[in-house]
């Protein structure tokens, strides 16, 4: 009897350790701050452990929070769906510039979101930044494709817009600027494109050479294939002249939606296709001729790529289910790779 009673003691002191040990570290865990709640306070070193944390050796991994940025409710001009997303930080700030409509890919403008994280995104209430332009303009039925560059005090935007040309559609590109990112001025055409049937718009500019080369794709040829304009500014691009971009290792044609950065002194490209939901990248010695390093690389689309810190990128893309945004409820997604980009 007299061992029973010890045993039954023994175990409740056991039970009650074992109680207070989990209480304990229950209470510390609650205590730690969540993935989220560090990327939301806006501390620099504890956001950019906390997505190095998210990280896998070697891959790009999706944050886990995703999408980061969704259409807007019914009858808002961006309630269809929301794609080709194009982020630059300035200052503290991160801003992102996106094409979105309300009826399909008819009316796409295009608009602006903010975040001090590069993760949580407020859209802009001036929304949209870059509307339709005046009946009669060369934009006047869409604008889309936004590309930004800071420099020189200013945003820079190069975009596609929209008319009607003997009933057809003319896709030509034009550049805006502004001193906050939000109020564009001086919009105007900068190519005079034959079938005007030109889009996927990326623009380098290359402190080596002096130069602004602008990537896009051509759909009157037989591949839609891509093709680099150079200009000595931000509009005289020599269209006529353009190259046409070599892609070694690539076994498809048709590849697009090319994003070019130059990091380390070396060029990268990332590219994509309309109904392949895979993301290849490729590097270059002169920005001209390409040698694919990694043919599929991520499952998503239009994929962007940020440099958050050294060693630290972010890409945004679309989901590769809504083929480019093609498809209603497409929304903007974010992911996270930690190393060099040639570890890929």
């Amino acid at each position: 009897m007299k061992h029973t009673g010890l045993k039954i003691l023994i175990a409740v002191s056991v039970l009650i350790c074992a109680t207070d040990c989990l209480s304990e570290r229950d209470a510390k865990k609650a205590r730690e701050p969540k993935m989220d709640e560090i990327l939301k306070k806006g501390n620099e070193n504890e956001e950019l452990t906390a997505l190095r944390k998210l990280t896998k050796k070697g891959k790009w991994v999706e944050y886990p929070g995703n999408p980061i940025l969704v259409p807007g409710n019914e009858g808002e001009w961006d309630n269809w769906n929301l794609a080709t997303a194009n982020v630059l930080k300035v200052g503290d700030t991160y801003h992102m510039y996106f094409e979105a409509g309300s009826k399909g890919v008819i009316d796409y403008q295009i608009g602006h979101a903010t975040s001090e994280d590069g993760i949580h995104w407020i859209k802009d209430p001036a929304n949209p930044v870059i509307p339709f332009g005046d009946a009669g303009e060369w934009d006047d039925m869409e604008t889309w494709d936004p590309f930004v560059i800071y420099e020189d005090g200013l945003f820079k935007m190069w975009y596609g817009g929209t008319t009607l040309i003997n009933d057809k559609r003319d896709f030509q590109i034009g550049y805006a600027s502004s001193k906050d990112g939000i109020n564009f001025d001086m919009r105007r055409k900068i190519s005079n494109y034959p079938k005007g049937n030109m889009g996927d718009m990326h623009v380098v500019h290359d402190e080596k050479s002096e130069k602004y080369d602008m990537y896009h794709l051509d759909r009157n040829t037989k591949n839609r294939s891509l093709f680099r304009a150079e200009s000595s500014n931000e509009t005289e691009f020599d269209f006529e002249n353009a190259e046409l971009i070599t892609l070694e290792g690539e076994e498809e044609n048709g590849y697009r939606c090319p994003h070019v950065f130059i990091d380390n002194g070396k060029w990268y490209m990332y590219y994509g296709f309309k109904r392949k939901s895979r993301a290849g990248y490729a590097c270059s010695e002169d920005g001209l001729h390409w040698k694919a390093i990694n043919t599929s690389v991520f499952e998503g689309d239009d994929a962007e790529i940020l440099k958050m810190a050294d060693k630290l990128y972010l890409m945004y893309f679309c989901p590769p289910e809504y083929e480019l945004g093609h498809k209603p409820g497409c929304d903007i997604r974010v992911a996270v790779f930690k190393g060099t980009l040639d570890e890929l």
